[in-house]
């Protein structure tokens, strides 16, 4: 890597770093994580970071996404140390990429594994209730399109039930929860596809870019432009 100079770098998946080198960094705000070759370095979702070099580079990066029972309450960007095992497992990695299936799964349990030593708090507790399981599932499918009231009522709830007991075990409205859903959608399609800015505010429900825009800024710090750039 010869130039990995980023302001404000936003990606809305978790990201996990590895470098052989001791001279690449990531901030946020006044924190700061050195890549190198004895830990590894994960950042959450959705939080615009800089990135830096002292010189040229070598890193392996992962970014994976989480189911909805693991929803990260805190923005983390933390640092942990390898095992001899995981330090021989990025190296095969580094070498030939995910070529055996045997590899593929070490890999997902090393990521469990850096996951697992997380604070207790940085994690939403599970979602106890039965019918907000089922109203997070029609949301994720469907928040785009999807009308509260009417989700409300195929649950066989009141509205303002739903959306107090919706609150109590998720943590936020409903609304926002499909508003995150969707920005986190639309964001995913700026960072890797290649159409327009105004397409995908309109596959996700968007009045316009501009509303598109204003809600990016609003609730991730960014802009279309930033995350494109980012690609």
């Amino acid at each position: 890597m010869e130039h990995w100079e980023h302001e404000a770098m936003p990606c809305p998946f978790w990201r996990c770093y590895w470098s052989p080198d001791r001279h690449a960094w990531i901030r946020r705000g006044s924190e700061q994580q050195k890549l190198g070759p004895d830990h590894w370095v994960l950042l959450s979702p959705g939080q615009p970071v800089q990135t830096g070099q002292e010189a040229p580079f070598e890193h392996l990066f992962f970014h994976f996404s989480l189911g909805p029972q693991l929803r990260n309450r805190k923005e983390l960007l933390l640092q942990g140390p390898l095992q001899a095992r995981d330090q021989e497992l990025l190296q095969r990695i580094r070498s030939t990429h995910l070529n055996r299936r045997a590899d593929a799964l070490q890999w997902m349990a090393f990521i469990w594994n850096c996951l697992a030593q997380l604070p207790e708090d940085s994690w939403y507790p599970p979602v106890q209730d039965a019918r907000i399981r089922e109203a997070l599932e029609q949301i994720r499918n469907s928040a785009q399109t999807l009308k509260l009231d009417e989700l409300a009522q195929t649950l066989g709830m009141h509205p303002k039930s739903f959306s107090r007991l919706f609150k109590e075990q998720v943590g936020l409205p409903p609304y926002r929860y499909a508003l995150e859903i969707r920005l986190d959608a639309a964001a995913q399609e700026l960072h890797h596809g290649e159409e327009s800015v105004e397409q995908i505010a309109e596959r996700w429900g968007f009045t316009d870019r501009y509303h598109f825009s204003r809600m990016l800024s609003k609730y991730r710090g960014t802009t279309p432009g930033k995350l494109r750039a980012s690609h």
